[in-house]
């Protein structure tokens, strides 16, 4: 229990102090911007909680990659569609693993910015954690996860 206290504390240190620095940023920004000509908001991700991955690699044929790529975006798919913008499911399929996905969009971004957020979560966990047991991506506005059990 201590050391789930300890890691939620690091989180809120790391994206409360992102969220800061990004706000500090913007402060530089020419202000002078019409608002016909404002820039489209980005998803910015605090450094130190970008992407985890397990430090196990698959070693059998299932899951490949793009079977991972697979339940990444329908997780995203269906997170968007719930209430709550937060969904667990279990994908098992004959001669596969089961592997267990979890996607959450903070309540207060629109479904664009969801999906967005869980799209670009999806392709980063791809791009660094190729053929891992799991994966973790948190963003100030949104959470996915994987694992093959």
């Amino acid at each position: 229990m201590g050391r789930l206290v300890k890691m939620s504390a690091v989180f809120f240190i790391v994206v409360f102090v992102s969220i800061h620095v990004n706000n500090a940023d913007d402060d530089d920004d020419d202000d002078s911007m019409s608002p016909a000509e404002s820039p489209t908001p980005s998803i910015k991700v605090a450094p130190a909680a970008g992407v985890t991955c397990n430090k196990t690699n698959y070693t059998t044929v299932y899951p490949t990659d793009s079977y991972v790529r697979h339940v990444l975006k329908e997780l995203g798919d269906e997170v968007i569609k719930t209430k709550g913008y937060s969904k667990v499911i279990n994908f098992p399929e004959i001669d596969t693993p089961v592997m267990s996905g979890k996607g959450a969009c903070t309540k207060n971004v629109s479904k664009a910015t969801c999906a967005k957020c869980l799209k670009d979560g999806a392709k980063k966990v791809l791009d660094a954690c190729p053929r891992r047991v799991g994966a973790r991506f948190n963003a100030t506005a949104c959470q996915l996860r994987y694992d093959v059990y």
